[in-house]
């Protein structure tokens, strides 16, 4: 599964080869060794027919010496050039599925967000990102020397012994039915643990978000008993896991030390008929040794894989999800105007989903100003999720401008629509920095405008030291609510959209000033058609329509004063806002 994820190095192809090159370089350079060292002691000592020592061959001894040095310095280099190359690799390769999974996230509709929750994708993001970035920078190196050192090895071995080399015939299977022992129960455990990081990740952020809940509630007791349950439950079944791998580390030295008494009985048997050199069974025993040693850094290198292959698959499991919302690329359609026509439309989030929304119907021309009232639960904010394609429509259509909202390119059209959604969103940065992201070439004359239209003007310059300058924190978190709510339809009305949808934005606002922010709107934005939803009715009566919702039905649309005297749901609404029995 890993594997498939290796498609995105073809950015680092040269550091790849390169690596490739260095690993095999020292790999040969350390398989010569051994048969160097073999040559040294059969062929630099002079021994009589009892195969005593009785002198020495220097320039064999000095020439074989030298070339043993060489190759050691050599295959040195080797393996820091490697190192180095793999590093490289291995960080491109997590740079690059970060990248990738980051981009296919900002295209996800919000059903794909419904899917892949946010601490989940936070871990994907970092965790499962960074233990498939290990399979790299810690698993190429064996994983590459092995195959190369099993060869050489191997045949080298019954180059030197054939009698003695049939000893890995019987090693080499019992080593691979005891790693896939091994391997089948540990691989389940990895995705429980990641699932598992996920639970984790939703705590903290839940924890850090609403901080000032649980101080005032006081409950941190409770809240840290929450997280010590999780983590105890991250500790239980990593500990069983790694408990599990760490098998592999006993099993595969006892097989190892087996498979050295084993050579060292047989060769000395050979060697006392003369079957073998004592040169010879010394490099023998030497290439075991290396084989056996690669073995087991292989074996550790597939717990890797194992580990990994739960990570990837979770990772492509993101990359795979394809939205819901088609988007309509290669249209050149352009919005030309607010009118919005709702026809038949009805919602539901899922398929086995009830309908949010049943059979809405009514129309708004270009620059109305359009109130939308009704109860809590009423599907206010699913009505205008639909208007910039957040979800596709369950049955009928919705126009903008005489076009089907589908015709227009994903890029047309919320481009023509400005949001201020119920949580007031702002980024980390200035109060300029954050207006900017609705027009990002906007002069000051513009800004200021867009801070005078909603009320921010005077406290931006007269109550802040650094006027537009100002940090305004993590999430907006050094201004109050008002003035966040304020800021952020700056940025909307800054865009200059064809459509301004303002879901309950004025709900930390007094009386005096939302009312200077529904006139300002109204009468400074004509061209602009404004889709007011709000539990208030002050913040609807001006308009020049409003729609009552119930249970996602229409229950009636009208004037302020049409309505008062017609529905029963608004007329209620307005007596228990204004006291009236």
């Amino acid at each position: 599964m890993v594997f498939k994820l290796f498609k995105y190095l073809k950015d680092c192809k040269k550091d790849v080869f390169l690596g490739i090159l260095f690993i095999f370089l020292e790999s040969g350079l350390e398989i010569i060794v051994p048969f160097l060292s073999s040559i040294l002691i059969d062929q630099g000592l002079i021994t009589n027919q009892q195969e005593e020592i009785i002198g020495y061959n220097l320039e064999i001894i000095y020439i074989i010496a030298g070339v043993m040095v060489v190759c050691g310095i050599l295959a040195f280099v080797s393996g820091i050039f490697f190192a180095k190359y793999v590093a490289k690799v291995g960080t491109s390769l997590a740079a690059k599925i970060r990248e990738e999974q980051y981009k296919k996230v900002q295209s996800f509709s919000f059903n794909n967000f419904d899917k892949f929750r946010t601490n989940s994708i936070i871990t994907r993001l970092t965790t499962d990102v960074a233990t498939i970035q290990n399979v790299v920078t810690q698993g190429m190196r064996p994983f590459l020397r092995a195959p190369l050192m099993m060869v050489f090895s191997i045949v080298l071995s019954f180059v030197m012994s054939w009698q003695l080399a049939l000893v890995f015939v019987v090693i080499m299977p019992i080593l691979a039915v005891l790693l896939y022992l091994v391997l089948r129960k540990v691989r389940p455990m990895f995705s429980i643990i990641q699932k598992t990081y996920d639970k984790v990740n939703r705590i903290v952020q839940e924890n850090i978000i609403g901080i000032k809940t649980i101080k005032s509630y006081v409950r941190k007791d409770y809240e840290i008993g929450k997280y010590e349950e999780i983590n105890y439950e991250l500790y239980s079944i990593s500990k069983k896991g790694f408990q599990t791998i760490a098998l592999n580390a006993p099993i595969m030295q006892i097989v190892i030390y087996f498979t050295i008494v084993m050579i060292l009985y047989f060769g000395g048997t050979l060697h006392s008929v003369g079957g073998i050199k004592v040169g010879a069974l010394t490099s023998f025993l030497s290439y075991v040794l290396q084989l056996l040693n690669t073995l087991m850094m292989l074996s550790n290198v597939f717990m890797l894989i194992s580990r990994s292959n739960a990570s990837a698959e979770r990772v492509l499991a993101l990359l795979n999800e394809e939205s819901d919302i088609i988007d309509n690329k290669s249209s050149n359609l352009i919005v030309k105007d607010g009118s919005i026509q709702f026809s038949n439309v009805s919602f539901k989030y899922s398929k086995n989903d009830f309908n949010v929304l049943n059979n809405l119907n009514f129309s708004v021309e270009s620059g109305e100003t359009v109130g939308i009232i009704g109860e809590t639960g009423s599907s206010k904010s699913s009505l205008i999720n639909l208007i910039e394609r957040f979800y596709d429509v369950s049955e009928g259509s919705i126009k903008i401008s005489g076009n089907n909202i589908k015709d227009y390119s994903l890029y047309n059209l919320r481009d023509s629509i400005s949001l201020v959604p119920q949580n007031n969103v702002l980024f980390k940065g200035s109060i300029k920095d954050n207006l900017l992201w609705g027009k990002k070439d906007a002069s000051i004359d513009d800004i200021n405008e867009a801070l005078k239209l909603s009320c921010s003007y005077d406290f931006v310059y007269n109550s802040l030291q650094d006027n537009i300058n100002t940090d305004v924190g993590q999430g907006g978190d050094k201004l109050s609510g008002g003035q966040r709510q304020r800021i952020c339809l700056a940025r909307a009305i800054i865009k200059k959209p064809k459509i301004l949808i303002l879901d309950d934005v004025t709900s930390a606002l007094d009386r005096i000033t939302e009312c200077n922010v529904i006139f300002n709107l109204k009468t400074k934005l004509k061209q602009t058609t404004k889709i007011i939803i709000s539990q208030k009715i002050t913040s609807v009566m001006s308009a020049d329509k409003i729609i009552v919702l119930d249970n996602g039905r229409i229950s009636g649309v009208g004037s302020h004063k049409f309505l008062l005297e017609n529905n029963n749901i608004y007329k209620e609404i307005h007596q228990l806002q204004h006291g009236e029995n």
